[in-house]
């Protein structure tokens, strides 16, 4: 397939639908300037480094891929606001899912993981998630949570101050306990 056109690649936003075009957007020069990045059902795998440089990078859309662990990969997104990665493969056996992976991102207002498995309960989660302290919206939905209790008295919501927005539809929570009291 022949290389695209530089001019069609020099917009802040960039969408893929199917295929990568992070290796097409560092040859045109424009890296630095991407704001937004959809690398949505590619059928990923791994990310293989492909987000280094992209600095400026302000919303990724990391969903419907086959994701088991992002580790490093995030590391220098230190402007991202927003990362969606519903619908991978994160909390499944095997992968290292978040661990590590959210340490580096002080400007992070919206998280969704929705259709994430996670071992069944908050604690299960990353314990960095827990010190994203601009969040302000995070969906959990659909991720196999049974219950919320713990996750209070060890992290949980309390590491969260600005969070306004919560979702956790579509899972089957027996109890909510006092894990959502530090959010009143």
């Amino acid at each position: 397939e022949p290389e695209p056109e530089p001019e069609t690649l020099s917009t802040p936003w960039i969408s893929v639908v199917g295929r990568a075009v992070v290796r097409e957007s560092r040859s045109c020069g424009c890296a630095e300037q991407q704001r937004e990045l959809s690398l949505s059902n590619c059928k990923l795998r791994a990310l293989g480094g492909a987000l280094r440089g992209l600095a400026g990078l302000r919303h990724l859309d990391l969903s419907k891929n086959a994701l088991r662990s992002l580790g490093g990969e995030l590391s220098g997104l230190a402007s991202l606001e927003s990362l969606v990665l519903d619908s991978n493969e994160l909390g499944m056996g095997g992968g290292e899912g978040l661990s590590g992976a959210l340490g580096e991102l002080p400007r992070l207002r919206s998280l969704s993981l929705c259709g994430c498995a996670y071992k069944n309960s908050l604690p299960g989660l990353p314990p960095e998630l827990w010190r994203l302290g601009a969040l302000e919206s995070l969906n959990l939905n659909y991720c196999g949570l049974t219950q919320l209790h713990g996750a209070a008295e060890e992290v949980g919501f309390s590491g969260l101050p600005r969070l306004v927005r919560l979702s956790l539809a579509g899972n089957s929570l027996s109890e909510l306990g006092d894990a959502l009291a530090p959010l009143a």
